[in-house]
């Protein structure tokens, strides 16, 4: 990726965090700093295949192009339409390509991915949190071995997060940690 175009992605960051924190309405991005964890990990494992759940505005989506220097394909799903439309406005803007939207719930479209067998090296997992517990394996069977689920908001103090942070403890399918940055991040490698 030319300096040019990452300075174009860059701006529409920047845009996008000065609304969330600045704007007029709640935009619960990831921010810079979990951004940049997260950017970080896809750069260190040469992510290729991207599963995001939870479009939201594009935001986490724009970090994880950036981080795969706008190669590989990034499928992000959100059941939000104006959500949706926004993050396409964002990703014209920062004339990115490769970013496959899909319009719907997080299980059904998981389920479609299971059926074609697809399979990702990251799967990055921000929606309902009540959710979490109910996808988690699913999320793991589009993730390929060694392949790294990345779930937000891990250590709130909620009765969903609880659970779901008892369930991480006791699957066996991957080694889990919780990283305390931010409001926390499940950081799960599948065996």
């Amino acid at each position: 990726m030319d300096k040019r175009h990452e300075k174009k992605i860059d701006d529409v960051l920047r845009k996008i965090e000065r609304e969330a924190y600045r704007g007029n309405r709640f935009l619960p991005i990831v921010g810079p700093e979990k951004g940049r964890f997260y950017y970080l990990i896809a750069k260190a494992v040469g992510a290729k295949r991207i599963l995001e759940l939870g479009t939201l505005i594009g935001y986490s989506a724009l970090i994880f192009y950036k981080a795969m220097d706008g190669k590989g394909n990034i499928v992000t799903v959100d059941n939000m339409k104006e959500n949706i439309n926004e993050a396409i406005d964002d990703f014209i803007e920062a004339g990115v390509k490769n970013i496959e939207i899909a319009h719907g719930e997080a299980k059904v479209a998981v389920k479609k991915l299971i059926a074609r067998r697809r399979k990702f090296d990251i799967v990055f997992l921000d929606i309902e949190k009540n959710e979490y517990v109910d996808i988690f394996d699913d999320c793991l069977s589009v993730l390929r071995k060694g392949g790294i689920l990345l779930t937000d908001n891990a250590s709130w103090d909620t009765k969903e997060l609880i659970a779901f942070r008892r369930m991480l403890d006791r699957n066996k399918k991957a080694e889990s940690v919780i990283i305390p940055i931010g409001d926390g991040i499940a950081m799960s490698v599948k065996k």
